[in-house]
């Protein structure tokens, strides 16, 4: 069990540094974009497809960052509220539905394959394909973390986060 929990960890660590590299990158893309029009009346044509790309890796990667450090909105006040087997009962029912959404929606975004690995972008002419990689990696992410979860809770394990550092305040 640790050492699933650390490797979920791990694989959170790594996800959390590529969507903060990203965000920099964007940040780089976007300013070094600006400077060229407003400075020297030129642009670089590659940039927004490069941005987007990134946005995507960004959004996905960081959404399963903040999934396993369960920064996410939660009703714990009426939940509380609920008798100790509801509130089981309840929380294998949440981990079991996450977890299977989040494999069909990467099992279907890998099914997107055959219809946009031929599909190109306009500018760089990267497989449309590319943009559906972090969804795919990070529903996987999603669901690989609500499995752990939901075993966890069938054997009444009280199920932390794997990332407990991340907190929103």
């Amino acid at each position: 069990m640790h050492s699933v929990r650390r490797a979920l960890a791990a694989w959170g660590m790594a996800e959390m540094f590529v969507a903060a590299g990203c965000l920099v990158a964007i940040s780089c893309l976007n300013a070094a974009g600006v400077l060229m029009r407003y400075g020297f009346n030129s642009s670089i044509v590659w940039s927004e497809e490069i941005s987007l790309l990134l946005l995507n890796v960004m959004v996905f990667l960081g959404a399963a960052v903040m999934y396993k450090a369960r920064a996410y909105v939660v009703l714990e006040y009426f939940f509380r509220k609920f008798s100790a087997p509801l509130q089981h009962w309840l929380t294998l029912a949440t981990w079991a539905l996450a977890c299977t959404f989040a494999a069909i929606t990467a099992f279907y975004g890998a099914s997107l394959y055959p219809l946009q690995i031929n599909t190109t972008s306009f500018i760089l002419e990267l497989p449309r394909f590319y943009a559906t990689i972090p969804l795919i990696i990070g529903c996987a992410s999603i669901a690989c973390v609500s499995a752990f979860y939901l075993w966890l809770e069938l054997r009444h394990q009280e199920a932390i986060a794997i990332l407990p550092g991340i907190e929103l305040t």
